[in-house]
C-alpha cells in the first residue's frame, strides 16, 4: 500500500509487529516499549521490484550467479524460484536497507 496523507509528529503504536495505532494522541499502554524517535524519521518497509537477491549470490562468485540462462534464447521455463538461495547474505543487506518485499527475477 503506497505511503499516503502528510508527516506528522506523533506516536506509532506496534502490537505483534504491526501497526497497531498512530496519531497525537495514542494513549501508550502500561509497561510497552518506548523508542524516542524525536527529530527521525519512520517508514515502512521498501519494495524492491527488480532484484536478484538469493540468484546472484555476493561474495560466491560464478557458482552462484544463477541470474541468466545462456544456453538458449527463449527460456519461459526457467524460474527464479528454482535457483535462490535462501541464505544469500543480500537478504540481510536489503533487510537492513530497509527492504521488506523483493520481486527476485532471474533475468534484466
Amino acid at each position: 500500500m503506497p505511503i499516503d496523507g502528510e508527516p506528522f509528529d506523533g506516536t506509532v503504536l506496534v502490537a505483534d509487529g504491526r501497526i497497531a495505532a498512530l496519531g497525537r494522541t495514542v494513549a501508550v499502554p502500561d509497561g510497552a516499549r518506548v523508542l524516542d524517535a524525536g527529530g527521525r524519521w519512520l517508514l515502512p518497509g521498501f519494495i524492491d521490484v527488480h532484484t536478484h537477491l538469493g540468484v546472484h549470490e555476493e561474495g560466491e562468485g560464478w557458482a552462484g550467479s544463477d541470474t541468466n540462462e545462456l544456453t538458449a534464447p527463449v527460456t519461459a521455463s526457467v524460474r527464479a524460484l528454482d535457483a535462490i538461495n535462501p541464505a544469500d547474505i543480500g537478504f540481510d543487506d536489503a533487510l537492513a536497507g530497509g527492504i521488506t518485499t523483493a520481486n527476485t527475477a532471474t533475468r534484466s
